[in-house]
C-alpha cells in the first residue's frame, strides 16, 4: 500500500505545474497596474534627464572656446563688399583676408590705409554661411536690408557700412592695422 501510496504522490507532483514561491499568490490587477505605472514614471524621469543633458550638451557646443590670432600683411584694398588685404601666394594665387572694423575711428584709420601695403593682426574668423548681397542687377527686384550689424554714422567718416565677408572667406575681427615699415636694402 505504501508503494502504491507513494507512486500516486510522485503522478500528482509530476502531473501538477510547477509554481514558485515568487508566483504564489498571483499578482493582482492592482499590483500589475501599480507595477506599470512605476515603469511609465521612471521612462519619464529618463526622458526628461535626457532632455537636460541634450540641452547641456547643446549649450556646451555653442560656447565659445579657443580660436586664432593672426598676422596678415598685403595691400589693403576695397571693393563692393568691403575692405580686404590682398596677399599672393608664390604661384601668383590671390587670397584676400576681410577686415570688419568695430569702430569709426578704425573704419578711417582703414580708410586713410587704402592702397597701402599694410600688417594687420587680430582674431581671424571664417564666414559660416553666405552673407547677403548689399547690391542686384536684377530690375524690380528688392534689395535686403542690411545685416545684423547697423551702419554707424560718424561725422568724421560719414556712413560707415560693415563688410560684407563672402561664403568661406577669412576676415579679421577686433584687429589692429598699421602701414607696414619695408627696411631699406643694404
Amino acid at each position: 500500500m505504501r508503494t502504491l501510496t507513494v507512486i500516486v504522490l510522485g503522478s500528482f507532483l509530476v502531473a501538477a505545474p510547477a509554481r514558485s514561491a515568487v508566483d504564489f499568490p498571483p499578482p493582482t490587477e492592482l499590483e500589475i497596474e501599480a507595477r506599470i505605472k512605476a515603469v511609465q514614471q521612471q521612462q519619464q524621469d529618463l526622458k526628461s534627464k535626457e532632455e537636460q543633458l541634450r540641452k547641456e550638451l547643446a549649450d556646451a557646443k555653442a560656447r565659445p572656446f579657443g580660436g586664432i590670432k593672426a598676422e596678415v600683411s598685403g595691400i589693403l584694398k576695397k571693393d563692393a563688399s568691403g575692405h580686404y588685404i590682398l596677399t599672393r601666394a608664390a604661384k601668383g594665387e590671390e587670397v584676400r583676408v576681410w577686415l570688419k572694423p568695430s569702430d569709426p575711428q578704425l573704419y578711417l584709420l582703414v580708410t586713410k590705409l587704402l592702397d597701402k601695403e599694410v600688417t594687420a593682426s587680430g582674431a581671424m574668423l571664417q564666414q559660416v554661411a553666405p552673407a547677403p548681397s548689399l547690391f542686384t542687377t536684377e530690375p524690380g527686384k528688392v534689395l535686403p536690408t542690411l545685416p545684423s550689424a547697423p551702419p554707424v554714422f560718424d561725422p568724421k567718416v560719414g556712413l560707415m557700412v560693415p563688410t560684407q565677408v563672402p561664403d568661406k572667406g577669412m576676415y579679421l575681427e577686433q584687429f589692429k592695422i598699421e602701414e607696414a615699415i619695408r627696411k631699406a636694402p643694404k
